[in-house]
């Protein structure tokens, strides 16, 4: 990790420990044909993570998952299945609001995926019986809730 990115980490940090802010983002569990699940690896961390951010100021969740799949793995007009749920999360000092969205993906799609921005290192399909193992847990949760296991809650 480049030493300005580790800087702009430990300063955001830093800003969240003192303000406490509360922020609103989105996730996506993309399924294609087949049911794998797109995930993507972030160039600032170890895990594998679903795809999307945080929404920009005056940015409703639905425009913004549609920004955030545009703008990290090339998804133009994702098709939204359905709605997961809201969870929350107070970790790296923040209260933190994930919508999280169901989308569907076809075939004709697959030649537009691809790395989208300089945040994201790789991104790969995988069944969600074959997940990796350093799978973030949130997204091991979001992922068996889409498939049908119970939901344990709103904690990320």
């Amino acid at each position: 990790m480049h030493i300005a990115t580790q800087l702009g980490l430990i300063a955001r940090q830093v800003y969240w420990w003192m303000l406490r802010p509360r922020t609103m983002g989105v996730r996506a569990v993309i399924v294609d044909e087949s049911g794998r699940v797109l995930l993507v690896r972030h160039s600032y961390g170890s895990l594998w993570y679903l795809p999307g951010g945080g929404l920009e100021k005056g940015e409703g969740p639905t425009a913004g998952l549609i920004r955030e799949l545009r703008e990290e793995v090339g998804i133009a007009n994702p098709t939204i299945d359905g709605w997961i749920g809201l969870y929350h999360s107070q970790r790296e000092y923040k209260d933190d609001y994930i919508a999280v969205y169901a989308v569907a993906f076809n075939s004709s799609q697959t030649e537009n995926v691809r790395i989208c921005s300089a945040e994201i290192e790789q991104l790969a399909f995988f069944s969600p019986s074959e997940l990796p193992a350093d799978v973030s847990p949130a997204t091991r949760r979001r992922i068996g809730e889409r498939f049908g296991a119970p939901r344990n809650g709103d904690a990320w």
